[in-house]
């Protein structure tokens, strides 16, 4: 098992038996393993934590208020208990998920997280943390969003160089590195819409859901321009494959011609010279690769391929050298604009409040949620990526009788408030953008 483990995480998995035998126990559990990434101090994990306040001896005082101390009998090989052994599957689960070849300390917090039943995620909570938060921060570094990491008491020097430590063994980042936050959002969607259709794989179809779905990219604008519209692509979709089972999986993976479009993405990026991936990136590379359901789809629909291709260089041309700007003879009064949301807020405020099933439907009533399209709650770890996927949906325009996505979300913080009248943390969240 160890072998995909990296020097750090290893270091931290020896000092997590350290920390059993200073206790006194014949036993390595999740809570030796938080003490030992915790002890480790350099890898993400322990500079993360240590960013949310997560000291060494804080923690070691929680655990033994749970667990207590040991009989002080220790024998020479001390095992792992099944719960520590589930964390580490995790780690290299997730290590896999996130298209790293190495398991590395931010993969076995992320894996430490998931087994929220387990006695190292419920000293995390004693000290104060959100696991959900603890998920977000460590993907967004990893994804080099380092603006979306506002909270960590680190330096973008300092993860700057971590994310170079962590890929030392190429040459550029990874592709999902690159994804802008619209692009990500595509992704999930076509995620969502493989789910909703009940099949078990994400194809080019999906993917150009999804970038429909989004709806405030390049990608989007485009297609809409053209006359495409989600519910007609969706009809179009499921004339061609039909509805699957209805089982779906928690993981739901790519197929090979989906994969390929990622390839892609990339190339036209670098072909533009641009340094990111968005969503227009994505549309050019579902069209490069040619033969996918989604390019049979736009046929259908009645759209020119080469076109869109065309329409979408000279827009990337037109932003990258915008015409001069004219000055106004008779100037417009100023209008105050909608404040542009945080996503990751909302998020992380619903997710500490509405972390029930029941609290979460009760909310969604409350604003109209179509329940139809309401993801199974019990499918998620935890209650972020639920809300996650939520508030992705209202940001797509799910709740069309606010008109904008802000209402949308306005309505949502609001009748939350009147849910949770006296919630310090709804009501700053409030303030912050709809006061």
């Amino acid at each position: 098992m160890f072998e995909k483990f990296t020097e750090r995480s290893i270091k931290a998995i020896m000092l997590a038996q350290d920390e059993a035998r200073r206790m006194g126990h014949n036993f390595v559990g999740t809570e030796q393993i938080l003490l030992g990434l915790i002890g480790e101090k350099t890898g993400l994990a322990a500079r993360l934590l240590k960013s949310m306040g997560v000291h060494l001896e804080n923690a070691r005082l929680e655990v033994e208020k749970i667990i207590g101390r040991g009989s002080g009998f220790i024998a020479e090989e001390i095992p792992f208990t099944p719960r520590a052994k589930r964390i580490l599957n995790f780690s290299l689960e997730e290590s896999r998920l996130l298209g790293d070849n190495s398991v590395k300390t931010e993969h076995v917090l992320l894996g430490l997280i998931r087994e929220k039943d387990g006695v190292g995620a419920r000293a995390l909570i004693a000290l104060g943390t959100n696991l959900a938060a603890i998920r977000t921060k460590v993907i967004w570094v990893l994804n080099k969003n380092t603006s979306q990491v506002q909270n960590l008491d680190t330096s973008r020097h300092e993860i700057k160089d971590s994310s170079q430590a962590q890929n030392s063994d190429t040459s550029e980042p990874k592709i999902s590195e690159r994804f802008t936050e619209k692009a990500i959002k595509a992704i999930l969607l076509a995620q969502e819409e493989a789910r909703l259709m009940g099949h078990n794989f994400v194809g080019t179809e999906q993917i150009l859901l999804g970038l429909i779905g989004e709806a405030t990219g390049i990608a989007a604008k485009m297609l809409k321009s053209k006359g495409v519209r989600l519910r007609n692509a969706r009809l179009e979709v499921e004339k061609i494959i039909g509805r699957g089972s209805g089982f779906v999986a928690k993981e739901i993976p790519f197929t090979a011609r989906a994969k390929r479009i990622l390839e892609l993405t990339l190339e036209e990026a670098r072909q533009l010279g641009h340094n990111y991936i968005g969503t227009e990136h994505l549309l050019l590379g579902l069209i490069r690769e040619g033969e996918g359901v989604a390019l049979t789809v736009l046929d259908n629909l009645g759209v020119n391929s080469e076109a869109i291709v065309s329409q979408v260089i000279r827009i990337l041309d037109e932003n990258n050298n915008p015409p001069i700007p004219k000055l106004a003879t008779n100037p417009k009064p100023i209008i105050n604009k909608p404040r542009e949301i945080r996503l990751i807020d909302l998020i992380d405020t619903l997710a500490d409040c509405f972390y029930k099933e029941n609290d979460a439907n009760h909310l969604l009533l409350r604003i109209s949620f179509p329940m139809r399209y309401k993801p199974n709650f019990n499918k998620f770890n935890t209650s972020f990526e639920f809300w996650q996927v939520i508030c992705v949906k209202i940001e797509s325009g799910i709740l069309r009788e606010c008109g904008s996505s802000h209402a949308a979300f306005k309505l949502t913080i609001e009748q939350a408030r009147t849910i949770y009248p006296g919630n310090d943390k709804l009501k700053e969240i409030y303030q912050k953008y709809f006061s």
